[in-house]
């Protein structure tokens, strides 16, 4: 015989004031629910018909800089040695380098060649601050792959890098969100989109609480928070038409304003138990500079940014989120000295270091991977004076910005105890002054980001739902094609 069960989950639906007032066995008391118990009712979730939810096995992570940064001092001229091209007096200014090299490193698996600086110098700020962060064990879990592509120089908002609306229209989702951002704009971040959000909620992170209280949080409640609404109806019954009117005007008599601030606590112990609290780990609190653990009650209303993004980062890797985006800014180096850049270089470098250490902790036993991508709008225009014998102090490396000596960098951290992925360590070329060759598929942002997304559901075996999101985005079939060509892609 069939029944019909109808769903307990209340909490998993979505449902307005107005909703909820008509569903209310007890007509208007629903005047009396204040905002967060509206809220805990609402799911937010946006994705191309015909996909369920999933969350990838890679969680996907977006780290923007905005001016540019030196990263591609670092892996261009590794790029230009690998591509077997002599790396001229106009490659080095366009790098920021200044001496030849036949140095060979070990970079995440890949033997590259390794452009020598100088002990003026030394390497790479932003390569050597991130190694001072992860440890030998999250080095043998990464891999690294390096693209020369090009974006619109200094000019965030329309570098078609923004990933989250993809990762939600794909259907990627976790228990709480698809998506969260450091801002709150459309992408996460505030680079542009390269397909239309399609109404996806990207939480905004701007404070712990954004998070902790978000409205999809209800996913996460499931039916814990079973009680307390039925806890919440029951006093809300035994309320006179009178004590109902003074709640909805925001006075609250004395006995029903104890019970009903105790239910509002009751909800809020649900939303931010221990476990939620990021700071309470003395591993992330390690990584991210966090003195001491911070209590609940003063956790929500927290900005520092370390502690957003420590929070960000759990829950992206304990499958809250599908995917995060951050975004860090102060990287563009008109006629800044080298001491001066190295030490922004060095901040990048630290924050990259510190999101792939806090993942592969939290990933020891989940089995859960990371695919973290890298971008920049425009790049950093080396300075032909500058020589090993320049002052660091007062000589500049870069003396302006070009939108074509750009680089992408994408991170794999293979889920602990797998293997290899077949990720390529270098994606498109150089012409021969060291500009980026810009009439590869790769070569410009709107078609990279194609290419990186396309990737990525690869990687995570969910190809079947790369045409719709593609589709989505405006492309077309020719570069769609274009897109799905294994010659353009990140793996081989």
């Amino acid at each position: 015989m069939k029944t019909n069960k109808k769903n307990k989950h209340v909490c998993h639906q979505e449902l307005s004031r107005r909703d909820f007032m008509k569903g209310s066995t007890a007509g208007v008391t629903a005047l009396a629910v204040p905002p967060i118990f509206l809220e805990l009712f609402k799911e937010t979730s946006a994705h191309a018909e015909g996909f369920s939810p999933v969350l990838p096995k890679y969680r996907f992570l977006h780290i923007h800089f905005s001016g540019g940064a030196g990263i591609w001092r670092w892996m261009g001229g590794i790029f230009a040695s690998n591509q077997a091209q002599d790396i001229t007096p106009q490659m080095r200014a366009a790098h920021g380098l200044y001496e030849d090299s036949s140095t060979t490193a070990n970079l995440y698996g890949t033997t590259v060649l390794a452009p020598t600086e100088g002990a003026t110098v030394g390497q790479s700020a932003f390569h050597n601050a991130m190694r001072a962060v992860i440890t030998p064990a999250t080095m043998a879990r990464l891999q690294l792959m390096s693209a020369a592509t090009t974006s619109p120089d200094d000019a965030t908002a329309q570098c078609q890098y923004g990933m989250m609306p993809a990762i939600g229209l794909a259907g990627l989702k976790g228990s709480l969100t698809s998506a969260m951002g450091l801002f709150a704009s459309p992408t996460g971040n505030l680079v542009g989109e390269w397909v239309p959000n399609g109404g996806l909620e990207i939480i905004p992170t701007t404070r712990v609480g954004n998070y902790l209280n978000a409205p999809a949080f209800s996913n996460v409640l499931g039916g814990a928070g079973e009680p307390i609404m039925e806890e919440m109806a029951n006093v809300m019954r035994k309320l006179s038409a009178a004590q109902i009117n003074r709640i909805s005007q925001g006075a609250l008599p004395g006995s029903t304003a104890g019970a009903y601030e105790e239910m509002e606590r009751n909800v809020r112990s649900l939303i931010t138990p221990t476990e939620l609290n990021a700071t309470n780990n003395p591993d992330l609190r390690s990584i991210f500079g966090i003195a001491n653990p911070i209590a609940n009650a003063t956790l929500e209303g927290t900005t520092t940014e370390s502690v957003r993004i420590a929070h960000m980062i759990q829950g992206l890797m304990a499958g809250h989120t599908a995917g995060i985006a951050l975004q860090d800014g102060g990287y563009d180096y008109h006629q800044n000295v080298l001491n001066a850049t190295n030490a922004r270089d060095a901040m990048a470098g630290r924050l990259v270091g510190q999101c792939l250490q806090a993942a592969a902790v939290l990933s020891q036993t989940n089995g859960a991977g990371l695919f973290l991508l890298i971008t920049q709008d425009g790049g950093n225009n080396g300075n032909p004076a500058f020589t090993p014998s320049s002052d660091p102090a007062t000589t500049p490396l870069f003396v302006g910005d070009r939108r074509d000596v750009c680089s992408s960098l994408v991170f794999v951290m293979r889920p602990n105890g797998e293997g290899a992925t077949t990720l390529k360590p270098f994606l498109g070329s150089l012409r021969a002054n060291g500009r980026v060759d810009e009439t590869t598929p790769m070569g410009r942002d709107r078609m990279y980001s194609g290419i990186v997304f396309y990737s990525y559901l690869r990687l995570n075996g969910l190809t079947d739902r790369a045409d719709a999101v593609l589709k989505a985005a405006g492309y077309s079939a020719l570069e769609i094609a274009a897109i799905k060509n294994p010659a353009n892609g990140l793996f081989a």
